[in-house]
């Protein structure tokens, strides 16, 4: 039997929007977390960044496997799961922009609460608002919404404040068309200030 998915109105959608902007002491805790994990597990994530881009799937679950062990990332998802995230992982990106501007997105997730299940993340939509350069990011995804044992979609409206946090740091919350909201979190060395909104079309499908 297929289940029918109700559309969120634009009302809520925006509404969804603002109240995650505001989340702003949680949003702090996970960008230190967020730090952590990387000063303390760099090469990892480096290593499932790289097989991430060269298209070696099972390569990148394997070494977010070894990841996910770690001390720092399981403080990292303690408070993910504090948030009320069901979803959590780790993402690489391009902005390629000005005004209007494409948005993309790789990465490796799984379940907060189990972690042994490996998916592939993977998004791409238009932006608008203010925006620098082009940038390649990595960074934290995490998602209220429970991955689905087969692969799935989904439309995403975000909206990226990255100069509220400061130098280096991005902040990417996005709502779902039919359910569910979250945020990509990115610790860069550039100096770009972003303020934008737009839409992406996502897709999650199982490693096997």
């Amino acid at each position: 039997m297929t289940t029918i998915r109700n559309p969120k109105s634009p009302e809520q959608v925006l509404t969804d929007l603002a109240n995650l902007k505001n989340s702003g002491t949680s949003w702090w805790q996970v960008i230190a977390a967020l730090k952590d994990l990387i000063s303390a597990s760099g090469s990892t994530i480096e290593a499932i960044t790289e097989a991430i881009l060269s298209g070696n799937w099972k390569e990148a679950a394997q070494q977010y496997e070894g990841l996910v062990v770690t001390s720092a990332f399981e403080a990292l998802k303690l408070i993910a799961e504090n948030m009320g995230f069901n979803t959590i992982g780790m993402v690489t990106g391009t902005d390629d922009s000005f005004i209007v501007g494409f948005k993309g997105y790789l990465g490796v997730v799984s379940g907060t609460t189990d972690t042994t299940r490996s998916f592939s993340y993977k998004a791409v939509g238009i932006s608008a608002g203010t925006q620098e350069g082009v940038t390649v990011t990595g960074g934290i995804y995490l998602s209220t919404e429970e991955l689905s044992v087969s692969d799935s979609w989904n439309i995403e409206f975000f909206a990226s404040f990255g100069g509220d946090f400061g130098v280096g740091v991005c902040v990417e919350v996005f709502t779902t068309l039919f359910s569910g909201s979250g945020a990509i979190i990115q610790i860069t060395t550039g100096e770009e200030m972003e303020a934008c909104v737009g839409t992406a079309f996502a897709t999650t499908a199982r490693i096997p």
